[in-house]
């Protein structure tokens, strides 16, 4: 064959190649198209309308773990049903969990989860070492640029502290990055699991201030701030309903020096501990100020006091109040019995007590107490419950199954037995 039949007979060929390769991809699009319809018989799944197959999903994440971008994101990689459903269902991204320092690849994923979360309102828990957060710019950014959809705040740093201080103060946000309103922030918590590492003061009121909604608030562990002396004067936060500080249920525990700042009407929740002289009377200070209609108080009182602190004093500025809790050592339980007892003006509407004696402490409550919390119960007829103490006297005994009886409930014993359920001894919840 001539050169010239040579590249005619080439030029064909190429044509031919061309054709198959356009008739290969529209097979292989129509296999592609043919297993999408073959998982979609199949699929039970698939088969379900999307407001089923949606709360299948919701209910198949594990809710005690938050998830991080990434981990959801392996959902779309399943099959194009299950991709399809994923980015249906809103409410499958509106809870995520950011771990610092974070990979790369979470600068790209945010702004794509906070889209699929559309108009829900978004949980964000940021976690790990904090002060990795104002060197990661691009996370924080998108983060307080979406702050308009946080409707829960948890930043909790997990770093043991350096040996340099400056590396221990956690900065959320700088000049530059300040965030926006926070329109939908109803819970606020931030804490440490290691003492040494402090959040700044005048950042965590900015975020109360830009939370219009804020109803709770939490300090776990945060035994110093940092910039103390520069928040504001007396920030008012109208809707704020639960302050707490340390683990929320457990032993009231932090620096409560915020209260110097802090003015609160509507709290109705307050978990707060008295250290010393001077927290007694700023926790005084602050109730004056606030006014509040509390209605559940959680206290806790040191052990080794020279001088025991009077809790009453503090109490008689909340008569609304309906539930205390005590962490205290005895004396101190003793002396507010014989408040309780003395002044019917102390506590009018308390309806439940609990008094949680230090470990310390000895469990012993003397017979004279004793017999003065019965003069308390039989005139308030209040619930109540004492754990780890020794028996009482036979005699106040007696008397605290009779009131039982019909009366409220009684809870006087250890984690084992109630020794006022005279029958059983099993451990009746006390509401």
């Amino acid at each position: 064959m001539s050169a010239q039949e040579l590249r005619a007979r080439i030029d064909e060929l190429s044509i031919e190649i061309d054709l198959q390769k356009e008739i290969l991809k529209k097979l292989e699009r129509d296999r592609s198209l043919a297993r999408r319809q073959l998982n979609a018989v199949v699929d039970p799944v698939a088969r379900l309308p999307l407001e089923i197959s949606s709360k299948i999903f919701l209910k198949s994440l594990n809710q005690s773990v938050v998830p991080q971008p990434a981990e959801l994101v392996l959902l779309l990689n399943i099959c194009n049903s299950w991709t399809n459903i994923a980015l249906s269902t809103p409410d499958l991204w509106t809870s995520f969990r950011i771990d610092f320092p974070c990979p790369k690849g979470v600068v790209h994923a945010l702004p794509f989860w906070f889209g699929r979360a559309s108009n829900c309102p978004v949980s964000l828990f940021l976690t790990g070492n904090l002060t990795a957060f104002k060197f990661d710019a691009g996370v924080s950014a998108i983060i307080w640029e979406h702050g308009g959809q946080l409707k829960c705040l948890n930043i909790y740093d997990k770093q043991p502290p350096y040996e340099d201080p400056d590396l221990n103060i956690i900065d959320l946000f700088d000049d530059e990055t300040t965030p926006r309103p926070l329109p939908l922030l109803e819970r606020l918590k931030v804490g440490t699991l290691h003492e040494g590492r402090v959040f700044s003061a005048p950042q965590i009121f900015r975020l109360l201030s830009l939370a219009p909604k804020i109803d709770t608030c939490i300090f776990d562990k945060i035994v110093r701030w940092d910039n103390l002396d520069f928040a504001p004067d007396k920030l008012v936060v109208p809707t704020l309903g639960q302050l707490v500080f340390g683990d929320l249920g457990g032993y009231p525990d932090g620096d409560a020096d915020v209260l110097d700042h802090l003015s609160l009407p509507a709290l109705e929740a307050l978990s707060v501990s008295i250290a010393t002289k001077r927290d007694e009377l700023r926790l005084s200070s602050f109730l004056r100020r606030s006014s509040p209609p509390l209605q559940v108080l959680a206290l806790g009182l040191p052990y080794n006091l020279p001088d025991p602190i009077q809790p009453h004093i503090s109490l008689h500025l909340i008569p609304s109040l309906v539930r205390l809790k005590l962490h205290a050592p005895m004396q101190s339980v003793a002396d507010f019995f014989a408040a309780l007892a003395e002044a019917p003006s102390l506590l009018p509407n308390l309806h439940t007590l609990t008094i949680d004696s230090m470990a310390l402490d000895s469990p012993s409550i003397s017979a004279s107490s004793w017999r003065t919390l019965l003069r308390v119960l039989s005139a308030r007829r209040i619930q109540i419950r004492i754990t780890s103490v020794t028996e009482p006297p036979v005699d106040v005994l007696a008397a605290l199954r009779e009131l039982a009886v019909d009366g409220p409930q009684i809870y006087v014993g250890n984690t084992e037995r109630n020794f006022v359920d005279s029958l059983s001894g099993e451990v009746v919840f006390l509401a």
